[in-house]
């Protein structure tokens, strides 16, 4: 995933139907839509009932499910794959039983890159289909849209185009509709769609979407160590797409 620079590059069952859906067509898909998916707006405006809507505890005293995450987060840093899928494991576990929305939704998105990190997108989808349905309930907006993201980034790789329309576009609205939306998740939001763009070849919005994702990553060089590679990736790709079609 893209959510930091130090990681721009960088059996299981089926996902559930409820994990795509088309939204603008680009080819059948067997699969109903993502709950949402067709009305980001309403995604933006939905609360879930007082019922519904857990706050994770005070950070001055973390819970078990948020020691567990961090346990996790770094030993996946340390490049020890299966401790952090048994910590990110446990620590759905304890959210649960803390019955904390917000927490396990966490821990199913940390689930879901591990099994991404190992090629394994099935699985991953599983988790992350979860994740974006609980993210729905707990109003979560931003966190709805980095699921949908990562969700529709995971379609495109499996050239699933039709799905990874339908989450894309919504994550895009709902960053464009966040005035919080970091400025980094902004740009590789942009660069998912300029690649499902490419992909559907929608060649004129693929430029448009590089152009502008190209912008932002050149006002982030300060968070690059030496070359900027998304704004290297970027020029390459706008390269491409200057030349005329074979």
């Amino acid at each position: 995933m893209r959510d930091c620079p130090s990681s721009q590059r960088g059996c299981s069952p089926p996902p559930p139907a409820s994990a795509c859906a088309p939204r603008r067509s680009s080819g059948s898909s067997a699969c109903p839509p993502i709950a949402g998916a067709a009305d980001a707006a309403r995604s933006r405006s939905t609360i879930a009932a007082p019922s519904d809507v857990t706050h994770a505890p005070s950070m001055e005293h973390p819970s078990r499910g948020q020691q567990l995450l961090s346990t996790g987060e770094a030993a996946r840093r340390e490049g020890q794959p299966e401790a952090a899928r048994t910590a990110f494991a446990a620590a759905l576990t304890a959210f649960r039983a803390e019955a904390d929305l917000a927490g396990e939704a966490r821990a199913l998105t940390r689930q879901a890159q591990i099994a991404r990190d190992a090629g394994d997108l099935d699985w991953a989808l599983r988790d992350q289909t979860e994740a974006i349905a609980l993210y729905r309930r707990t109003g979560d907006g931003l966190g709805l849209a980095n699921a949908l993201r990562h969700a529709g980034e995971m379609f495109l790789k499996q050239d699933r185009l039709a799905n990874a329309t339908a989450v894309l576009h919504e994550a895009l609205d709902l960053y464009r509709a966040d005035i919080d939306t970091p400025p980094l998740a902004m740009a590789n939001m942009l660069r998912s769609v300029a690649l499902l763009a490419t992909a559907l070849g929608e060649r004129d919005a693929a430029r448009g979407y590089w152009a502008d994702a190209r912008a932002r990553y050149a006002a982030l060089d300060h968070l690059f160590a030496g070359t900027n590679e998304s704004v290297a990736e970027a020029d390459r790709r706008l390269a491409d797409l200057a030349r005329p079609e074979a």
